[in-house]
């Protein structure tokens, strides 16, 4: 659990610290893809330095179930490829049915959107091991759970109120004057990625249950969300409105279960 956590932590400080040394140094949106790279290679560095010492250790009268460890990693395997999908396929699709300048403002507010998922992250790297050690050894884990709703939630409304504040301040720091009108569009982008991070932590709360078969729900949501988008996608709006809707149905459908 320690080391899991100590992964996650460094990751996000290596991702937050260079994003902020690269954009003072003025490389803006490149320095902030490129920080997220290094993080995430960090992170995966790390993670598999400490899992090759557990799976070499084996303790007395326990060894590597590699059958079990299968049939939970497919259903993460799928949970991940469909929220993956549900924050990036909006953008690949802008891109071939909007417009080229229109596509550009899209690609920057989707950015500036995952601020809110990305801040939030690290709620869910921590939440997940301990609730699963919890359930694991038949302890209360809910009172963790609400706890982490209650973190992100915060979060998420804090940034999506700066955004809406101050969109025009937000976009002039990361891209700069040219693509200030795409401003009036920026606190959509924030309920966007809002929708994801909620969406995204009950989904991991479950997988940390074992509760695999929830994953159905998020691949249905990804799977609707390019077949919405290829219908519907005149403007901006449609298309952020289309994830949004998504992404409503897919919080609401994880709530009530």
């Amino acid at each position: 659990f320690a080391c899991y956590v100590m992964v996650g932590i460094i990751g996000v400080v290596v991702r937050l610290v260079l994003a902020v040394f690269l954009v003072y140094l003025s490389y803006r949106v490149f320095g902030a893809i490129l920080a997220i790279s290094v993080g995430t290679v960090v992170s995966y560095l790390l993670a598999l330095f400490y899992i090759r010492k557990i799976i070499g250790k084996k303790e007395e009268g326990q060894g590597f179930d590699g059958r079990e460890v299968a049939s939970y990693a497919l259903p993460v395997f799928f949970s991940t490829l469909a929220f993956t999908s549900l924050y990036t396929t909006d953008i690949v699709l802008a891109r071939h049915f909007l417009s080229a300048q229109e596509a550009g403002f899209y690609a920057a507010l989707a950015t500036l959107g995952k601020i809110v998922f990305f801040a939030s992250s690290p709620i869910v790297m921590v939440m997940f091991p301990m609730v699963s050690e919890r359930h694991a050894n038949g302890k209360k884990y809910l009172d963790l759970f609400s706890l982490s709703l209650g973190l992100v939630l915060l979060a998420c409304l804090g940034i999506s109120g700066v955004y809406f504040l101050f969109p025009e301040l937000m976009i002039k720091i990361l891209y700069g004057s040219q693509y200030l009108l795409a401003a009036p569009y920026l606190w959509l982008f924030a309920i966007f990625l809002s929708l994801y991070s909620l969406s995204y932590l009950i989904v991991s709360f479950y997988l940390s249950i074992k509760r695999v078969k929830i994953i159905i729900l998020p691949v249905i949501a990804a799977v609707a969300q390019v077949t919405l988008i290829s219908i519907f996608h005149q403007n901006i709006f449609q298309v952020v409105w289309v994830s949004i809707g998504i992404l409503g149905l897919l919080l609401i459908s994880l709530l009530f279960l």
